[in-house]
């Protein structure tokens, strides 16, 4: 059996026991945001990598909330994932939050952290149900969620099935996304 999630490296499909691998224990469920990923390294912090989208110009969503950071080597940036090269991890929220507080830099979406209990709804539908909100950074549809299970460092995402195509932004005519200087959304590190 093969469900519509896939590994976060990647395009394949997941298998049902890769997903039910995933959603076991304590998730995080985070907003996928519709840029080109970029790994940054910045010299105060030699052992540490920072994932993040770049967001300036639109792929198949339109964001016009993005935040200003405080530090402009992060600007159009949002950060998604921050990988510690010595222990041969990625940072846990909480550290992640951190270092945006230290730096500045806007951090993606939490949309869910906790357990995903089967009682009144499956996992399946539970995860889509959430990426089919609005998405923070702009006024339509959210592109899709990431799930992260960091105890076992185990990353997957769904992605709504109106994004599911194979057109590359750079076939299309480039619009730019917009900042927004007073962002009042979660991304925005709790400032």
């Amino acid at each position: 059996l093969r469900v519509p999630f896939s590994p976060q490296t990647g395009k394949r499909v997941m298998s049902e026991e890769d997903f039910r691998e995933l959603i076991d224990g304590e998730v995080v469920i985070e907003e996928k945001l519709d840029g080109a990923t970029y790994c940054i390294e910045i010299e105060e912090e030699p052992n540490l990598y920072f994932f993040g989208e770049y967001l300036k110009i639109k792929h198949s969503v339109s964001y016009d909330r993005i935040p200003i950071p405080e530090d402009s080597r992060f600007l159009w940036y949002v950060i998604f994932d921050i990988y510690e090269k010595v222990q041969k991890r990625f940072l846990t929220p909480d550290e992640k939050r951190e270092y945006a507080e230290v730096y500045g830099f806007p951090i993606a979406p939490l949309l869910y952290k906790g357990k995903i209990k089967e009682e009144d709804i499956s996992p399946e539908d539970f995860i889509k149900k959430l990426a089919r909100s609005i998405s923070h950074m702009g006024p339509n549809l959210m592109e899709g969620v990431v799930i992260k299970n960091y105890q076992k460092q185990r990353f997957g995402k769904y992605i709504n099935e109106e994004f599911r195509i194979e057109v590359h932004y750079r076939d299309k005519i480039l619009e730019e996304n917009k900042m927004d200087p007073k962002p009042s959304h979660p991304c925005n590190c709790g400032k």
